[in-house]
């Protein structure tokens, strides 16, 4: 979920005249720039319900889905009225990017290292570039839909807190709904700070339409300019 707080406007990043630009059809019926996003562009819609539908740990949760709506409003239950609207919104880029999971990233990045060396193609400048690519999607759109919300990305101090809370909650995901075996093994060893936060009370996911619900209902408590219009 961390992103960088600061980022280049869409007009100082990509010429807005640029053609053949890589895009998305939105839930609005929309079209969402992956490179260049305006956020005039975005409509409510196209963040909620996606956001209500989207699972966490890519679905592979016991019982039924754990959405990045659920969890959005979880982690703004542990943070400040203040800080609210960041902690809501942390995640939404996943609307419009889909959450890309972190092993999935990292395979990409030595599969495209293993196909090079097959290929005999030249050495890349970095193995962290595919990364660093993906990451600037994220930043990218986090700003565009903070802004489309009507507040400024997060400060470095917000983005810590709302940070840390999502750990929290994410802990207790972890343990109330991902099966235990060798996989939750292998995650408790390479984090093990993760596994000694609080276990907390049970997690019971809530179906989309709840989701999308309550989401809506967070939102329009914490974000002077939601009107909910989709």
């Amino acid at each position: 979920m961390n992103v960088t707080t600061l980022h280049p406007s869409a007009t100082e990043r990509q010429s807005s005249t640029m053609t053949n630009r890589p895009w998305l059809l939105t839930a609005s019926g929309g079209v969402y720039h992956f490179l260049d996003p305006d956020p005039a562009d975005l409509r409510w819609a196209d963040i909620i319900e996606p956001m209500a539908r989207l699972p966490r740990f890519g679905g592979h949760s016991q019982g039924a889905p754990f959405s990045m709506a659920q969890h959005s409003c979880m982690v703004a239950e542990m943070v400040t009225q203040q800080d609210r609207p960041w902690a809501l919104l942390a995640d939404a880029h996943a609307a419009l990017l889909t959450p890309l999971l972190p092993p999935v990233s990292n395979a990409m990045t030595a599969a495209t290292i293993r196909q090079a060396r097959q290929r005999n193609l030249p050495t890349l400048p970095s193995i962290n570039t595919q990364r660093e690519g993906l990451m600037d999607l994220v930043t990218a759109a986090h700003v565009a839909i903070c802004r489309f919300a009507g507040i400024d990305p997060p400060d470095r101090g917000t983005a810590d807190r709302v940070a840390m809370a999502d750990r929290y909650v994410t802990a207790r995901a972890v343990h109330w709904l991902l099966p235990d075996g060798p996989g939750k093994d292998r995650w408790r060893r390479s984090d093990p700070e993760l596994f000694s936060l609080p276990r907390g009370r049970a997690v019971r996911p809530w179906n989309w339409e709840a989701s999308a619900t309550m989401y809506t209902d967070a939102l329009t408590r914490a974000i002077p300019a939601f009107d909910g219009r989709a």
